[in-house]
């Protein structure tokens, strides 16, 4: 079985060839060029799945290197309270702006389900 230099073009390279012909007999059987949609969705779910890899990637740097800094930390949840305590004493001290949150809220989380108010489960 050695392979002679003075074979010709034919003989050489025939598993290429063969291997060809079979992906494009499997692709013509399957119809999946002509029915390129059946690929779309595929794709861009693989495409959402390495987006959101990179964001998770991108956000836990963000995050150590926040880290990092002295501080940081305890200045955010200063911040984070400062924020709650602002929100707090200009939305929920008076019940007229209580129920107006509290409204908001259900109409967020019923867009959200997708259900109805007067739909029980």
């Amino acid at each position: 079985m050695s392979s002679s230099p003075f074979q010709s073009e034919e003989e050489k390279g025939g598993e290429w060839d063969l291997l060809v012909s079979k992906i494009k007999g499997w692709l013509e059987a399957k119809n999946l060029l002509k029915n390129g949609d059946l690929l779309i969705q595929p794709f861009l779910l693989f495409v959402g799945f390495i987006a959101l890899v990179i964001f998770i990637k991108a956000y836990s740097t963000l995050l150590s290197s926040i880290d990092r800094v002295p501080l940081a930390a305890r200045l955010l949840q200063l911040s984070g309270l400062i924020w709650l305590i602002k929100f707090s004493a200009t939305q929920l001290l008076r019940p007229d702006d209580r129920q107006e949150v509290l409204t908001s809220l259900n109409q967020r989380w019923q867009a959200f389900t997708g259900s109805h108010p007067n739909e029980k489960i």
